[in-house]
């Protein structure tokens, strides 16, 4: 004798005569205080279950009985009895499993259960703080049910039921629920709370059992039940999917543990591993001084025991805020990685961080989303000694600005993608730019410079941008070893400024290089400069790297033997090469790279992790000590992981060749193209004395394949549960920069869906760069598919142009979503019929969009509905159908506007029908998503009844 889960995770029932069997195993743990509980808790008793079906009920009845139930706990009986709803679709010739209308029949039959009294509880939970098992109650004794598989830490009931009910997950609270317990060292018993992935679940279901814990941890059971009448099965199959609700990307405050608790379980069936998922709530943001937690970045700052000086740490994950900073804080992400610790703008028309003290620093993350004019991602005004760094500031209107701000550090930042400025400094003085780049700010200057002095703007990489530097206004500053490239204006801009000192800089493929107005600049170092050029050594002044200098270099020193006019000035020292080659001269020292390799040997768009080693050589006379490569990747490449940019090397002797790793992501979007890569490194001689110098490394990024979904769409276009033959369209394009050969499509997680398909692959043939193809999959749903929106993946399968030697296959995973809509089915009626007016009310369990309404027709019949309303319970109509005569299929009507039939509200209906619909002789009836019930039905005659409901099914 075993009990079935019968509904919503709470009800066990006893129904041996269905032959069904679920016995989890006795508790087997070496604990020898445990077995001891056990023994002398497990009882032998006579069971006796009488099971009946009468008015539209099946009443089940459990007793137990027997001298040893009696001689440890005093009592004669131990009784459990539950009333189910029965859904005319479980009736065969209107018999329950051969059982008619008023039938009963007993079972009786031996079995050994455990049992304790409600002041006997297990003790030895006292030292988990949380229970194992869950408990059946029936006059003050509990008997061993399921084990609990699930345990939330640091959180409360309602935030874990709150997170489930967000998968379209529902509340279940029915009279014919049994309740279960759980026990608690300082609360006592508890009762649980459940949610279901249905409200009913006859036809089978997923459950949830929760309990609240006196320690802040919640715990549960979660179990799957087989279709009607139930067995309850697949724990292990129902604790992944519920874990799984608190692992997505959009709940990164979750940690999921798989089977990290051992609760003693122990349950050697098939569907559980005896192990409980731990699940961690965790507030991301910390103040590592106080050690308090919050859940936001501004509630961490506004804290009152935060203090000036404190440092507040930040976990990843997307935060979607705007801070004002108005304490002296370092705020950190705590990977140190901006790819995964985004803020994004709550307001869009606000400053993202907006930094209202002195002696700040922001560092580590992804700042994006302050999208309205006039707002930046970072903003400093009136303030000093801040320290901005390695955060990635883009799609925003403007980046980051300094206004009435000075000595400041704006260092190794990425400030792509933002609409107008990059960085701009407004009446800024004393500020140090360095290590910046700022790539494709469309509408406006990567830097721009306005009444400011006396700041130094080195080592940042400006390209693509709408200009590269502007200097209005401003006067003194100093500009060295800046990239300024491919710029749609200008390289620089200079506005009425003048004294600025703009040397060792490229000037690559800029519309104009150079714009100069009632300016009056220095274009070349101020001190003679000793340098190394192609292996020389050379003293001299210098001045930058112009593409469209003219001038030649007859003495072999780098420096053009003719001046370069600039729009007025002149710059007597232009360098023939980009200042990369005019290395730092080091007495006896001179690093340089050799052999560059990659794993694989052949690079393309979207690879990831690949490998890319360096020689590092020691071409001088001197060791050169500690020596640190960096790669400064531009926008396209990407650290694998944190640090996989950087290789420490060591010491190398005179002559002496090191090697350093570097392990790197491609983007998807990478052109194919040879792609020239700055490596800095840097080292310290025998003196301690510390140089930075910047080598270059080329690699090639070959073609590739590459799809996106273009358009998806099903026939029909509406799908719901039970739908056969629906035709799946998935339109793919080669957005590639190769072409494709023998691709295939292929869906993939159809064993997590209710869909079938009858193929789940289609070849499509090859796809030259930019062509479209359609793959035509068909596939049924599954009766019992839930209304909901199902992730489906779809993985395209090909290879490279095999014309021009790639046969390399690809696979391209992508997903797709598909909306299994939901209907309100009464299923089939009786015959005969007649027609008449339909009052009654529907109590949908789920949301349900309507526009049409379906009449079930006696066989070989016209029915139909002839008018059809839908109401509020207060009257108010809310669409009304009429019928079109015989034309097309007279079985629909379609309503004059599409309406939401509304989670748990009451509806009234008014249908007037034709000849020969189906009805439900019933009062009440409970379909899959509701209850519909009969108030009154009219008949042509004019006789009135209270049991006549109409077979009709309601839809999109």
């Amino acid at each position: 004798m075993v009990w079935l889960r019968i509904s919503i995770g709470t009800i066990s029932i006893l129904l041996i005569f269905i032959g069904i069997a679920f016995v989890p195993a006795s508790c087997m743990s070496d604990n020898t205080t445990i077995d001891e509980w056990m023994q002398d808790h497990t009882v032998k008793v006579n069971s006796t279950t009488t099971c009946k079906y009468e008015q539209g009920q099946l009443l089940i009845k459990e007793v137990y009985t027997g001298e040893e139930l009696k001689e440890r706990f005093g009592i004669e009986q131990f009784t459990k009895e539950l009333k189910i709803p029965v859904d005319d679709k479980l009736l065969v010739e209107g018999k329950l499993l051969g059982m008619q209308e008023g039938e009963e029949r007993i079972f009786v039959t031996e079995k050994v259960t455990v049992l304790t009294s409600a002041d006997d509880p297990p003790h030895w939970w006292d030292n988990y703080n949380y229970p194992q098992w869950i408990w059946l109650e029936s006059g003050g004794i509990y008997e061993r049910n399921l084990p609990t598989n699930l345990a939330w830490k640091n959180t409360t009931l309602n935030t874990v039921k709150s997170e489930i009910l967000k998968e379209a997950w529902v509340n279940v609270s029915y009279p014919f629920e049994l309740t279960e317990y759980v026990y608690d060292p300082l609360y006592g018993w508890i009762a649980d709370n459940g949610v279901a992935s249905s409200m009913t679940g006859l036809l089978g279901r997923y459950h949830a059992l929760l309990f609240q814990m006196s320690d802040g941890t919640v715990v549960a059971n979660a179990h799957h039940d087989d279709p009607w009448p139930h067995e309850a099965d697949e724990l292990e199959e129902a604790e992944e999917l519920v874990a799984g609700f608190f692992n997505g990307s959009e709940d990164t405050e979750w940690n999921v543990y798989e089977d990290s608790y051992n609760l003693d379980n122990n349950v050697t069936s098939p569907y559980s591993d005896g192990w409980c998922t731990e699940i961690n709530y965790e507030l991301p943001v910390h103040n590592i001084d106080t050690g308090k937690n919050f859940s936001t970045i501004q509630a961490a700052i506004d804290d009152p025991d935060t203090k000036d000086g404190h440092t507040v740490t930040v976990d990843p994950k997307t935060y979607y805020e705007n801070v004002n900073v108005i304490k002296s804080l370092t705020i950190r992400s705590t990977s140190g990685n901006p790819e995964d610790t985004v803020v994004n703008a709550l307001n869009s028309g606000d400053h993202i961080f907006d930094i209202m003290a002195d002696y700040v620093n922001i560092s580590g993350f992804t700042i994006k989303g302050a999208t309205e004019l006039w707002y930046y991602g970072i903003y400093l005004n009136s303030t000093d000694y801040c320290n901005i760094s390695k955060n990635n500031v883009l799609n925003n209107i403007r980046g980051i600005q300094l206004r009435h701000s000075s000595n400041n550090i704006i260092g190794s930042n990425r400030i792509n993608l933002n609409t107008h400025f990059g960085i701009d400094l407004w009446y800024s003085s004393n500020n140090t730019i360095i290590n910046n780049s700022a790539f494709n700010n469309t509408d406006e200057i990567a830097l721009i410079l306005y009444s400011s002095s006396n700041n130094n703007i080195s080592n940042n990489n400006f390209s693509s941008n709408r200009g590269g530097i502007a200097l209005s206004k401003s006067v003194n500053n100093n500009l060295q070893n800046n990239n300024i490239n491919l710029n749609e204006y200008y390289g620089i801009n200079c506005y009425y400024s003048s004294n600025n000192k703009i040397y060792l800089n490229n000037f690559i493929n800029n519309t104009q290089n150079v714009y100069s107005s009632n300016s009056s600049n220095i274009w070349n170092s101020t001190e003679l400069i000793t340098y190394q050029y192609n292996g020389s050594t050379f003293t001299n002044y210098l001045g930058n790297y112009w593409d469209d200098y003219s001038g030649t270099d007859e003495d072999n020193d780098g420096i053009g033997g003719m001046p370069h006019i600039i729009d007025g000035n002149t710059e007597y020292h232009p360098l023939v090469m980009p200042f990369e080659n005019y290395l730092p001269y080091i007495e006896g020292m001179i690093i340089t790279i050799g052999d560059v390799t990659t794993d694989p040997t052949e690079i393309r768009p979207g690879d990831e992790t690949v490998e890319l080693r360096a020689e590092i050589v020691n071409e001088g006379e001197v060791a050169a000590l500690d020596i640190e490569a960096k790669l400064l990747l531009s926008e396209g490449f990407s650290p694998s992981w944190s640090g996989t940019d950087r290789s420490y090397i060591g010491r190398l002797n005179a002559n002496e060749t090191g090697g350093a790793i570097f392990y790197i992501n491609i983007a998807e979007d990478v052109e194919p193209s040879l792609y020239t890569i700055p490596m800095q490194l840097k080292f310290k001689d025998t003196e301690s004395g510390e140089y930075e110098v910047i080598r270059e490394i080329t690699v090639l990024v070959e073609p590739k394949p590459n799809f996106e979904i273009v358009t998806i769409y099903t026939e029909p276009a509406i799908i719901i549960a039970g739908d056969k033959g629906v035709v799946l369209y998935v339109r793919i394009r080669n957005t590639g920069s190769e072409k494709a050969e023998s691709v295939s499509v292929r869906i993939t997680g159809e064993a997590e869906t209710p869909f079938n398909f009858e193929s789940n692959s289609d070849s499509v043939g090859n796809l030259t760069v930019n062509e479209e193809v359609e793959a035509i999959l068909e596939f049924d749903i599954n009766n019992d598919a839930l209304p909901i929106v199902y992730p489906l993946g779809i993985e395209i399968i090909c290879t490279g142009d095999r014309e021009i030697g790639d046969d390399t296959v690809y696979i391209f995973n992508r997903e797709i979503q598909l909306e299994v809509f939901s209907v309100f089915d009464s299923s089939n009626g009786t015959y005969p019929s007649i027609s008449g007016i339909h009052n009654g009310t529907i109590t949908p369990s789920c949301n349900i969009s309507v526009s049409k309404l379906y009449t079930y027709p006696c066989l070989g019949t016209g029915g139909h509905t002839e008018y059809a309303a839908i109401s509020y319970s207060n009257g108010t109509e809310i669409a009304e159908a009429r019928w079109d005569g015989y034309v097309e299929d007279w079985h629909n009507v379609t309503f004059n506007k599409t309406f939401v039939l509304c989670e748990n509200e009451t509806y009234n209906y008014t249908i007037r029908t034709g000849s020969y619909p189906q009805i439900h002789h019933d009062r009440t009836l409970l379909t899959e998503n509701g209850w519909i019930n009969c108030t009154e039905f009219t008949d042509a005659n004019g006789k009135v009844y209270d049991n006549w409901i109409p077979a009709i099914k309601l839809f999109l």
